[in-house]
C-alpha cells in the first residue's frame, strides 16, 4: 500500500525511499482504517490463533473465551481426552453464552434459557414442541477448528484451515526438545496497549533496541542477533560475532575484564530481576556459584560447563526433572520465534517467554496484549494459576518488571509518533529486525493481495 499523503499544509523534503529492498515499511498498516478492513476480512478468519495452554482446560467443563473483532469463541475441556471450540452464541437469538473463562457444566442462554452440552449438543429449549420444524441439529452449537501444540491451544475460524503441524513447520521440531507441554504458568498479565496490535506485537520481534532501550544489560552482553527467516514465520538468534557472555557490548567502550565470572553471575540476576522470565530462580542460584566454585582464571569454556551443571543441580534441588537438552537443541531454538501473525516465543531450557497481540475489537489505536511466562517445576510446586493472573485495562495497574514497563513506554510513545506527517515509515535494520520486515511482506501477501494463509513447504 502507498504511504499516506501528509497533509497539504505540510510541506516534506524530497527523499528517496532508504534501506535495502523490503526493508521500509510503509507506515499506513498501523493507522489506515482501510487497512484493518482487510485484515479483519482476510487475515483473522483464516489464521491460527493461540487461545490458551491446556493448563487452563484441565478439568471436565473448563472453559476459557476468545474474542477477536465480532467473533467470540469458546474453548472446553469437553471430555477427558478432548478439547472442542465453539462459536460462543445462541443459536437461538444469538446471545454472547459465556464470558471470561471458568467451569460448567453445561452452556446456558440467559435469554431464554436454551442450554448445550459440553459437546455441543442441544441439551434443552423451553417448549420444544413449539418448534416443530427444528431438528436438534440444526440448533447445535457451531464448531471451531482446535488445534493442540505443545501444551498451547489454538483455534481458526477456517475449517478448512491448513493442519496446525504443518502450519508450525518448522518450529514444532526446533522447540521438541525444551518440552513446553511439562511446564507451568509462572506467571501471565493481560492489558489494553494504546497502539495499534502491530506495533505492540513487534517490539518483541527484534532485539535490536535492547541496547538502548535495556541498556542496563549491556555491560554483562553483547547483544548482537541475526535474523532467520522461513516463510509465515521468523526468528533472530545469536551473531556468530556476538562477543562471550560476560563481555561487555561494544557500545558502552567497557573494558573486557580478565575475569567474567562476576559479569556473567550479574546476567543472570538481572534477568531475574527485572524480567522474571527465561532464567528461573535456580538458574540464577546457579550462576552465583561460579563466583566461589569456580577458579577465577578459569577459561570460558569452563565457567559455562560448569554454569550448565550447577544451574541443573539447583534445579534438581527443587525436584525439576529437565528433559535432555543438548547445546546444539539451545543453539537452533534460536531466541526469539515470531508465530504469524500475532504470538511471539521466546524459549530457554526451563523458561518460556510467550506474547500474544489482538485488536481491540475496530479500533487500530488499541489492542488487547498478553503475556505468558511458562517455567518447569517439580511436582506440586507450580503456583495457583489465579494467583498469578493479573487482567488490567492500564498496564500500570499490574505488576510489572522493569524490562516490560520499559517496552510499553516505547510502544505507545512509537504508535503516536508514527502519525505525524514527518515520519514516512520504518527503515528496518536487515540484519537484526529481518523478522519485522517478513511480518510485513507476509501481512501484505495475505492482506493486500488476498494469498492464503498457508506455511510452504520447509527446506530440511
Amino acid at each position: 500500500m502507498a504511504v499516506e499523503s501528509p497533509s497539504p499544509a505540510v510541506k516534506l523534503s524530497p527523499r528517496r525511499t532508504p534501506g535495502a529492498p523490503g526493508t521500509f515499511l510503509d507506515k499506513s498498516v498501523y493507522h489506515s482504517e482501510a487497512f484493518a478492513r482487510l485484515e479483519n476480512e482476510r487475515l483473522w478468519p483464516a489464521a491460527w490463533q493461540m487461545v490458551c495452554r491446556e493448563q487452563d482446560l484441565e478439568s471436565l467443563g473448563s472453559f476459557v473465551t476468545y474474542d477477536i473483532l465480532d467473533e467470540t469463541v469458546v474453548v472446553l475441556r469437553s471430555s477427558d481426552t478432548e478439547i472442542k471450540a465453539f462459536h460462543n452464541v445462541c443459536q437461538h437469538r444469538g446471545r454472547r453464552l459465556l464470558e471470561g473463562c471458568g467451569k460448567t457444566q453445561r452452556l446456558f442462554c440467559k435469554y431464554h434459557g436454551w442450554r448445550w452440552k459440553l459437546d455441543g449438543s442441544i441439551d434443552r429449549i423451553p417448549w420444544r414442541d413449539d418448534f416443530t420444524n427444528v431438528a436438534d441439529a440444526d440448533v447445535a452449537l457451531e464448531p471451531v477448528k482446535v488445534g493442540l501444540w505443545q501444551g498451547w491451544v489454538f483455534i481458526s475460524l477456517d475449517p478448512d484451515v491448513q493442519p496446525l503441524e504443518d502450519y508450525l513447520r518448522p518450529i514444532s521440531a526446533a522447540l521438541a526438545p525444551f518440552r513446553q507441554d511439562q511446564m507451568r504458568y509462572r506467571w501471565r498479565r493481560s492489558v489494553m496497549l494504546d497502539a495499534n496490535w502491530k506495533v505492540a506485537l513487534e517490539a518483541f520481534m527484534e532485539a535490536y533496541h535492547a541496547q538502548c532501550t535495556h541498556n542496563h544489560m549491556e555491560p554483562y552482553t553483547d547483544g548482537r542477533t541475526v535474523c532467520d527467516i522461513h516463510g509465515l514465520h521468523g526468528m533472530f538468534r545469536d551473531s556468530e560475532i556476538r562477543l562471550p557472555l560476560g563481555v561487555p557490548s561494544p557500545l558502552t567502550d567497557l573494558p573486557t575484564p580478565d575475569d567474567l565470572r562476576p559479569n556473567i553471575a550479574k546476567f543472570f540476576e538481572q534477568l531475574d530481576v527485572t524480567l522474571q522470565a527465561l532464567v528461573t530462580p535456580a538458574d540464577a542460584r546457579g550462576a552465583q556459584r561460579i563466583l566461589t566454585e569456580v577458579p577465577e582464571d578459569a577459561e570460558f569454556s569452563e565457567i559455562m560447563v560448569r554454569l550448565g551443571a550447577f544451574q541443573h543441580e539447583e534445579a534438581l534441588k527443587e525436584g525439576i526433572e529437565r528433559p535432555p537438552i543438548t547445546y546444539d537443541d539451545v543453539r537452533r531454538a534460536g531466541q526469539d520465534w515470531h508465530i504469524f501473525p500475532n504470538m511471539v516465543l521466546l524459549p530457554a531450557p526451563d523458561s518460556f517467554l510467550v506474547y500474544r497481540s489482538r485488536p481491540d475489537g475496530r479500533n487500530v489505536d488499541r489492542c488487547r496484549f498478553d503475556v505468558f511466562v511458562l517455567q518447569r517445576y517439580g511436582p506440586g510446586q507450580e503456583p495457583d494459576i489465579d494467583a498469578v493472573t493479573q487482567v488490567v485495562e492500564d498496564w500500570r495497574d499490574a505488576d510489572w518488571p522493569k524490562i516490560f514497563e520499559q517496552d510499553f513506554i516505547n510502544i505507545a510513545d512509537v504508535h503516536s509518533g508514527m502519525k505525524s506527517s514527518g515520519f514516512r515509515g520504518s527503515v528496518t535494520n536487515p540484519i537484526q529486525e529481518a523478522v519485522v520486515a517478513n511480518f510485513h511482506r507476509q501481512l501484505k501477501r495475505v492482506v493486500v493481495d488476498g494469498e492464503a494463509v498457508v506455511q510452504g513447504e520447509m527446506k530440511a
